[in-house]
């Protein structure tokens, strides 16, 4: 228990090396310590770190929890290892590890990421559990692919849905706006942004405008909406 303290500590500070001296040292280990070491590689960007982990706690004597697949998943979707994050979803089915949909969100977001956003779209549709993060997961995903309209479409059944979409949504919505070209939708969910949800767009929304309005054509619109932001542009704006 002090050592998986130790350890959490260590990786919370971003001291890799102490938290696997201490993770090697250990007399005995458990989920908890596995967790632990998957979490923090995967947090830094070592993924392929993360997945070693992965595999090695699999053939040990402690099975892999939620949290263990949660890390694992978003390591394989940052590190784009397509072939390792289908590997774990045929791990998860033939160990009925998601019966209840908990890690169908963290799926469609590494197919997503991967390329295959077939595959997450066809994850969406068998999912059991419609929640905020399964329906933000495809509506990003399918606007990081430029299918645009689509997200739109699934952005509409989650409002007939009354599920409330968060920042990370709205991000989603409004480059769904950009890749589609759909200037009037892009302003009207900007608009609503506040108006509709209650929530204040962040530099990231104000990107997506900037990028909406650059694409059509309308410069002067663009301008004057850097100009009256809240926050100061970055790089990107």
């Amino acid at each position: 228990m002090v050592l998986n303290t130790m350890i959490h500590q260590s990786l919370e500070h971003n001291n890799l090396d102490l938290g696997k001296q201490l993770f090697d040292s250990m007399p005995e280990r458990d989920v908890a310590s596995w967790n632990s070491m998957i979490r923090g590689f995967a947090n830094v960007g070592q993924y392929e770190e993360a997945l070693a982990l992965f595999h090695d706690m699999e053939i040990s004597v402690f099975r892999p929890n939620t949290l263990t697949l949660l890390s694992t998943l978003s390591a394989c979707a940052s590190h784009g290892a397509l072939e390792a994050g289908a590997w774990i979803h045929s791990y998860v089915n033939n160990n009925d590890l998601n019966r209840d949909g908990s890690l169908d969100s963290s799926l469609i977001d590494m197919y997503s990421k991967c390329g295959d956003i077939a595959k997450a779209i066809q994850i969406f549709e068998e999912s059991p559990r419609r929640d905020l993060f399964t329906w933000t997961s495809i509506i990003c995903g399918l606007a990081m692919h430029g299918h645009g309209k689509k997200a739109l479409c699934y952005f509409s059944e989650m409002n007939e849905s009354q599920v409330s979409p968060d920042e990370v949504t709205m991000v989603g919505v409004l480059s769904a706006c950009a890749h589609a070209r759909l200037i009037e939708q892009g302003r009207r969910y900007f608009q609503s942004m506040e108006k509709v949800f209650g929530l204040v767009p962040k530099i990231e929304h104000y990107g997506c405008m900037v990028d909406l309005l650059g694409r059509m054509g309308c410069l002067k619109e663009a301008y004057d909406l850097i100009m009256g932001m809240p926050m100061e542009a970055n790089e990107i704006i």
